[in-house]
């Protein structure tokens, strides 16, 4: 039997049994908490709904904490904030909302704010771009380079195989490249 708090023994008949301790749930929400609300945060663009969504997930893992494996905990919780977020999604029938203080920088005049307005004008302009990539490369694309998720661990979490996300990606960069050119280029 293993030593594990993953494997416990199940004392009514012995057999092992699968499942997160509830002692385990408080260092689980610690190393979790954080990277989750960013991943949130940055599908919702708002606070509070990525507060309510990451809190939701840890309240789902308290009651599948006898089901869900360890070795899965990480694309379960995943799977989970990014569920809640695509049904938010459809709920705002896909409205984009950006955090106020993006509108506080855009609109300031100091001239020291200058390369601020700047620096949010060029995350707005590659915003727009991913926005404007299907879905599922978005998705990829996000979750790649935002949250700094492994090809594998997207895999796990949107249930796809390696390859079909390293395509997606790969061909979302391409489509990202191609664009930002052209639009560098019109500016100009």
């Amino acid at each position: 039997m293993r030593s594990s708090a993953l494997y416990r023994c199940n004392t009514k008949n012995g057999s092992v049994r699968r499942g997160i301790d509830i002692s385990e749930l408080e260092q689980i929400i610690d190393e979790y908490q954080d990277k989750l609300y960013q991943f949130a945060f940055f599908r919702l663009g708002d606070y509070s709904q990525a507060q309510d969504v990451v809190q939701d997930a840890f309240v789902a893992l308290y009651g599948e904490r006898t089901r869900v494996r360890r070795d899965n905990l990480k694309a379960w919780l995943y799977r989970v904030v990014y569920n809640r977020c695509v049904s938010l999604h459809r709920q705002r029938q896909h409205r984009t909302m950006l955090p106020l203080s993006y509108a506080a920088l855009l609109t300031e005049t100091d001239e020291a704010q200058g390369d601020m307005d700047e620096g949010v004008r060029e995350y707005l302009r590659i915003e727009r771009l991913v926005a404007s990539l299907p879905e599922e490369q978005a998705t990829v694309v996000k979750m790649r380079f935002t949250d700094g998720l492994s090809f594998v661990e997207i895999a796990a979490i949107l249930g796809l195989s390696d390859n079909t996300v390293k395509s997606r990606c790969r061909y979302a960069i391409a489509k990202l490249r191609k664009e930002y050119a052209q639009m560098t280029f019109d500016d100009e």
